[in-house]
C-alpha cells in the first residue's frame, strides 16, 4: 500500500490496450497501483466493427477477444477491458464533444463497471481525450487528464484540440508527460491545477541480467538497437546514413513494419528488421547491444514526446544517441547524446562505436540516472500531486 493513501478504486481510460505490441505508461501505472493494493480497472480505446477488416492483425484480434471475454484479469490484479464501440476513432475525435460517441458501446460501459464492482470510484485517470464524457458515467471523486502527446499534431488534425480542450476543462487535475505537453494543457485549461510528470521505467525489469537473444548469434557487435514504432515520427534518414557510414556495425530495429519501412530504409546488409518482440524480451535485446538509438524525424508530434525507451535503454546500461528536441535538451541527462541533424547523429554514434571505454563509462551513468525514474516513484508522486493539487484548488 502506498504510504499516506487509503485503498483506492481507480479506473484508467487509455489509448492503448494491454496485451498488445506496445506497453505504455498507463499500463505501468495501473500495475504499480494494483501492486500497492488499489483496485484498478483499465479501459482502452474502443474496438469497432470496422476493425474486422484487420482481423488478421494480432493486436486487432486481441482487442476483440478481450471484449468478447468481458475483460481479462491479470495476475498483478489489474482488470483490462476493451469496449466495443459503434463509431470509428477518427470520427469519434471530431464528434465527441457533441455526443460522446466513444461511449456508445455494446455492452454499455456502465454495465461493465457494475460487473466488476467499480460503482464507487475514487480516481478516473484519462489519457485518451475521446473518452470525454466518461467522467459522467464513472462519477469519480476526482478526474485526472494525463496527456502523453501533442495529440493534434500526432493525428494530423488540429480539430482534435477541441476534444482535448473539453476533456481538460472537465478534469479536476491535469498531468503532462513533457514540458510541451504541459504547456499545451495550460493553454487549454489555464485555471486547472496541473503538474508535469515524465514517463518512467521498470528499472528492476530492464536492469536484471538477461540471456542474449538467439538472433544475436548471427549479428555481431557493435549492435545499435531501436525498439518502438516505425512510423512517420521515426528518423529513417539518420538510421540509413548511420548504417552506410558504419558498415561494420549492425543496426537492429524492433517493431512492426511493412513494405513502406523497407523502402524508406533502403538497401543495407547491416540493417536488421526483426519485427515486433514481446515486451518481456526487450531487456535481452537492449543489454546485449552497444548503443540505444532514438532517431526522430521532423514530425511536429516529436516535440512533445516523453519516450519511455530512453530510460529503458538507460536501465539496460546503454548510452543513447537521439535527435535533439527541446524536451530532450531540457532533461540534461549525461547518458543522452543529442544530435542536430543527420550528420551529427552519425558522428555521435561513430564516436561511441570507436571508443569502448567512453561507451562503458556512459553506460554506468545511464543505469545510475535511470534508477531515479522508476514507475513506483512516479506512481507515488502522481497520487501525491493529484490529491494535493485538487485540495489546494478547492
Amino acid at each position: 500500500m502506498t504510504i499516506g493513501f487509503k485503498k483506492l478504486t481507480i479506473v484508467f481510460a487509455s489509448h492503448t490496450f494491454m496485451g498488445g505490441t506496445f506497453v505504455v505508461g498507463s499500463h505501468h501505472l495501473a500495475r504499480c497501483l494494483a501492486n500497492q493494493g488499489h483496485r484498478v480497472l483499465h479501459l482502452s480505446t474502443p474496438v469497432t466493427p470496422f476493425h474486422l477488416v484487420g482481423w488478421s492483425n494480432a493486436e486487432t484480434k486481441g482487442r476483440f477477444e478481450t471484449w468478447w471475454h468481458g475483460g481479462r484479469a491479470y495476475h498483478d490484479g489489474v482488470i483490462d477491458y476493451v469496449p466495443l464501440g459503434l463509431i470509428p476513432k477518427r470520427i469519434a475525435y471530431r464528434l465527441s464533444t457533441q455526443c460522446g460517441p466513444c461511449l456508445l458501446t455494446l455492452p454499455p460501459i456502465r454495465q461493465i463497471l457494475r460487473r466488476y464492482k467499480f460503482t464507487a470510484v475514487d480516481l478516473l485517470l484519462v489519457d485518451q481525450p475521446i473518452f470525454v464524457g466518461l467522467e459522467k458515467i464513472v462519477n469519480p471523486k476526482i478526474t485526472v487528464y494525463r496527456a502523453t502527446d501533442l495529440y493534434s499534431e500526432m493525428l494530423g488534425d488540429l480539430r482534435n484540440e477541441t476534444t482535448e480542450k473539453e476533456m481538460a476543462n472537465r478534469a479536476d487535475f491535469l498531468i503532462g508527460t513533457s514540458q510541451p505537453v504541459f504547456n499545451r494543457l495550460r493553454s487549454l485549461a489555464p485555471d486547472k491545477p496541473a503538474t508535469m510528470l515524465e514517463n518512467g521505467v521498470d528499472y528492476l525489469f530492464f536492469s536484471k541480467p538477461a540471456m542474449a537473444p538467439p538472433e544475436y548469434a548471427e549479428i555481431p557487435s557493435p549492435r545499435l538497437v531501436y525498439a518502438g514504432a516505425l512510423d512517420g515520427r521515426f528518423g529513417y534518414k539518420a538510421v540509413s546514413a548511420t548504417a552506410k557510414c558504419l558498415p561494420h556495425a549492425n543496426v537492429i530495429l524492433i517493431g512492426p513494419y511493412g513494405n513502406d519501412v523497407v523502402k524508406q530504409l533502403g538497401a543495407g546488409n547491416n540493417i536488421h528488421l526483426l519485427g515486433p518482440r514481446k515486451y518481456d524480451q526487450l531487456p535481452a535485446y537492449f543489454q546485449h547491444a552497444d548503443i540505444g538509438l532514438l532517431p526522430l524525424s521532423d514530425h511536429p508530434a516529436n516535440d512533445g514526446r516523453s519516450p519511455m525507451k530512453l530510460f529503458e535503454y538507460g536501465a539496460s546500461g546503454l548510452p543513447v544517441v537521439a535527435t535533439r528536441t527541446a524536451e530532450l535538451t531540457r532533461r540534461k541527462l549525461d547518458f543522452l547524446l543529442l544530435a542536430d541533424g543527420m550528420e551529427e547523429f552519425v558522428s555521435q554514434v561513430k564516436n561511441l562505436v570507436n571508443n569502448d571505454r567512453t561507451r562503458a563509462k556512459i553506460g554506468l551513468s545511464a543505469k545510475d540516472q535511470s534508477s531515479n525514474y522508476s514507475w513506483e516513484a512516479i506512481t507515488h508522486r502522481l497520487l501525491y500531486d493529484t490529491f494535493r493539487g485538487v485540495s489546494q484548488s478547492v
